[in-house]
């Protein structure tokens, strides 16, 4: 509805009441999804309120950048709950649910939302928006292959000695959990590109043409090995 009635540019542009609406509307947005973490159990009462602080100033840079750390943020969290029986028996340091606090939210989402608040500053937007990207293709390549990968069947590679260690230890490495991490930067770069082509008036870049995808896929997989 926002879209359609342009009380949200895409592109993150516009002023006057324009941006009132839309801070507004970004706000909103946020207190709802944080809103909704908690009462899941996904976060606690202080992941919550850093989630509404994240999730604010991101959607008031631009609804692409928010698609992004929704596809992040409830893509993780279906995968943190995923077979937990089986995680609990693999992981030493499990936790039931995967509740997050304000340090964890803000581990990941600290910089981007940096990022995000500083972009319109900067001369040249794009650099900014591929280190907006590229950051949540790293950390959603991790965090799919730590979810994803903690389930194979077979045990890990430890990624300094290249010997075999059970699952759930740190540092290994699986070949589901590097197709996860695959997966997970891809799918970054697959909703930015569509939700950016949404946006009015962007020009063809690097961020807004089909090359965003496999950029993505290759920042997946890297964060996943760093």
């Amino acid at each position: 509805l926002a879209l359609g009635l342009g009380v949200f540019p895409l592109d993150g542009g516009g002023g006057g009441g324009g941006h009132i609406s839309r801070q507004a509307l970004a706000f909103a947005l946020a207190l709802g999804i944080g809103t909704r973490g908690y009462s899941k159990g996904s976060l606690s009462l202080s992941g919550c309120l850093a989630a509404v602080l994240v999730g604010w100033i991101t959607f008031a840079r631009s609804f692409a950048f928010g698609s992004v750390l929704l596809f992040f943020f409830f893509s993780g969290s279906y995968l943190t709950k995923l077979r937990q029986d089986e995680k609990e028996k693999v992981e030493k340091d499990f936790k039931k649910d995967g509740q997050r606090d304000w340090l964890q939210v803000l581990a990941n989402g600290g910089i981007p939302t940096l990022v995000a608040l500083l972009a319109p500053h900067f001369p040249n937007s794009v650099q900014m928006t591929g280190a907006f990207v590229g950051y949540y293709s790293c950390c959603c390549g991790d965090t799919w292959s730590s979810e994803i990968g903690v389930l194979s069947s077979k045990d890990p590679i430890l990624i300094t000695t290249l010997k075999p260690v059970r699952r759930g230890t740190n540092g290994g490495v699986s070949s589901l959990g590097l197709i996860a991490s695959v997966a997970g930067g891809a799918g970054i770069g697959i909703v930015y590109f569509l939700a950016s082509n949404l946006s009015k008036g962007l020009q063809l870049t690097a961020v807004t043409s089909p090359l965003v995808i496999p950029l993505c896929l290759a920042a997946g997989l890297l964060g996943s090995l760093i």
